[in-house]
């Protein structure tokens, strides 16, 4: 009896860290992608971001809060308000003392804390070490960020973490095609137009089993990882025998992945041998063993899967795109295959 409630015990343990990875990697990538946007002066964005806290927090703290900046334009200090709670929100991306003061300032200014009680700033990022206004009537631990709402969402019972969990994924301004969490089970197929194409009879059986091998090996692979491939498919630099060759900058243009995201997920596919620098390295840069970021920078990359002489990836992307009409049915094709493993779009 003790050893099932230690099994179950550090399942539950294994579940609530990897909650905490997953509310870590959403609000991580709401967060990379304003910082992006921001630095090209893109600022519908942050817009989006006021609607998408609103919403968070209200899970969260069951607050009613609405976006002030839908009733009057550019609420002067504040983005968010409950009246019946008495608190209100800036949500913000810049994190300098000079911009809380301003929001201090402005709320004072223009008599918000004769509606609302509390202030609470929010950063879309990670807060400073901050010494106090003492000009204002402030708390410090109402500056607030995203690990410290990770850190409150944790602590929540499990119903509501689900619910926020799956209000991060649905809703989130620049997460809503992102369906990450949804499980999806491989569809074998017979792939019967594909093999005949590419394979005289008497080697269509050995060609049902390789694809039968990568589709089993792509689905071992998460979501996360799998959308990398997606994004290289469809942004390909060039397709040859040796495979699909890519610009990684370009792809994590597209995806809008923090850096570390990026070349974790390029590393699982180097690893596995489906991602490699599509021309040899440069000598001097052997020697100095230049970082993973570095040598993606510099090098055009391939994917690729080879068995049995031939290029797979080369091969699946010339069925798909000879089967399309159109661009946008071929983005639908890869998306079946990769994302939704469903390799009955070979048949």
């Amino acid at each position: 009896m003790l050893f099932i409630f230690e099994k179950e015990w550090c399942k539950l343990k294994t579940f609530q860290k990897n909650l905490k990875k997953d509310f870590a990697y959403q609000l991580g990538v709401i967060k990379t992608t304003i910082e992006i946007e921001n630095k090209l002066d893109y600022t519908d964005d942050n817009k989006d971001a006021e609607m998408f806290f609103s919403g968070l927090f209200n899970l969260m703290y069951g607050y009613k809060l609405k976006n002030l900046n839908d009733q009057i334009q550019n609420t002067p200090g504040i983005d968010l308000g409950d009246e019946k709670a008495k608190v209100c929100y800036q949500i913000t991306s810049r994190n300098d003392r000079e911009k809380i003061k301003e929001s201090l300032h402005k709320f004072k200014k223009f008599k918000w804390n004769e509606v609302y009680d509390s202030l609470y700033i929010f950063i879309i990022g990670t807060k400073k070490t901050y010494k106090d206004f003492p000009e204002y009537d402030f708390d410090l631990d109402n500056i607030i960020d995203i690990p410290k709402i990770i850190k409150e969402i944790c602590k929540l019972p499990y119903p509501k973490q689900e619910k926020i969990l799956k209000y991060l994924i649905s809703e989130g301004p620049l997460l809503k095609n992102n369906d990450e969490y949804i499980d999806v089970q491989l569809k074998k197929g017979t792939y019967s137009k594909f093999l005949k194409k590419y394979f005289i009879s008497e080697y269509r059986k050995t060609g049902k089993k390789i694809i039968n091998q990568f589709s089993e090996e792509l689905s071992d692979l998460d979501r996360t990882t799998r959308t990398l491939i997606y994004a290289i498919m469809m942004k390909s630099v060039d397709v040859e025998d040796g495979g699909i060759s890519f610009d990684s900058y370009d792809i994590l243009k597209r995806l809008k992945w923090s850096e570390d995201i990026f070349i974790k997920e390029l590393n699982i596919l180097r690893r596995k041998g489906w991602v490699d620098v599509k021309n040899e390295m440069d000598i001097i840069d052997i020697i100095r063993d230049i970082d993973d970021w570095e040598c993606y920078n510099k090098y055009l990359l391939c994917l690729s899967y080879s068995k049995d002489g031939n290029e797979w990836f080369n091969m699946l992307y010339d069925f798909l795109k000879t089967k399309s009409k159109n661009k946008k049915q071929l983005d639908e094709y890869f998306e079946k295959l990769i994302l939704n493993l469903n390799f009955t779009v070979l048949n």
